[in-house]
């Protein structure tokens, strides 16, 4: 009896160690080999950021960054499967495994770095500020003070420009044509964003806002992000891009969306 005991407390432990392996993670594999065994790509995006990403007039997400995803995908041999939600939810999506890539306009900071990795730079912006037409209390930096600033939530104009205005009451949507709506409507004093998509913008509204020349920030570069150490995704994201950034593609996928200019 005491050996068959044994055997059966021995048995257990090892059934439990066996559950505890799984449960925590015991799988060895990569984001790509479980993209590769499901056969999908889950691109994580927000579809509010032309020419980037916007909905067509049948509610498909297009821009340079959905030919990039899909381009990431045909390469991989895999479907491409879009969410579209939320700017200031994509990191939570990415860590969750909602998602396997984002791209969205997405720049590289501190924070973010913590939890994911960069792919390749495959194209440089910069914040600008924009007006109603024949606003002259905004001219420089100082004069931001004090202002109602609209921004897209969770963007660098957000985070690294506006938030960091002595003063600034800041207003955030969930695009940056609302936003821009707003400085029409004579709701907000102006607006801080990336230079193509507010370019994007402005070019519809006839000359009722206008970018305010004596303002400049620091330039930043668009990549795509995966779970940090996933380093065989990454090859294959960094893989794609060059080869598009090479071939002059990404240049025509910009000019190809930017239909506002």
């Amino acid at each position: 009896m005491k050996h068959g005991k044994k055997v059966l407390a021995l048995l257990v432990c090892v059934a439990m160690t066996a559950v505890l392996a799984v449960g925590c993670g015991g799988s060895s594999k990569s984001a790509l080999d479980e993209i590769k065994e499901k056969g999908q790509l889950v691109w994580g995006t927000n579809a509010q950021f032309p020419p980037f990403e916007s909905k067509d007039g049948s509610g498909n997400v297009v821009g340079v960054d959905a030919d990039i995803a899909k381009a990431i995908a045909d390469d991989l041999g895999v479907e491409l499967v879009v969410e579209d939600m939320e700017f200031d939810s994509l990191p939570a999506a990415l860590k969750s495994g909602k998602i396997d890539i984002i791209g969205a306009g997405y720049t590289e900071n501190e924070e973010r770095l913590q939890e994911m990795d960069f792919s390749n730079k495959y194209f440089t912006a910069e914040q600008i500020v924009v007006v109603k037409a024949g606003n002259t209390s905004i001219t420089d930096k100082e004069s931001l003070k004090g202002k109602k600033i609209g921004v897209q939530t969770g963007t660098t104009g957000d985070l690294e420009c506006a938030s960091k205005i002595e003063g600034a009451e800041v207003n955030r949507y969930d695009s940056m044509q609302l936003a821009c709506e707003d400085v029409k409507n004579g709701k907000l004093d102006c607006v801080i964003g990336d230079n193509l998509t507010i370019g994007f913008i402005l070019n519809k509204m006839n000359g009722e806002l206008v970018k305010v020349e004596g303002i400049s920030y620091d330039s930043e570069e668009y990549g795509f992000a995966v779970v940090k150490g996933e380093t065989e995704l990454l090859d294959e994201v960094n893989k794609v891009i060059d080869e598009l950034v090479q071939n002059g593609e990404i240049d025509k996928m910009v000019d190809k969306y930017n239909v506002g200019e």
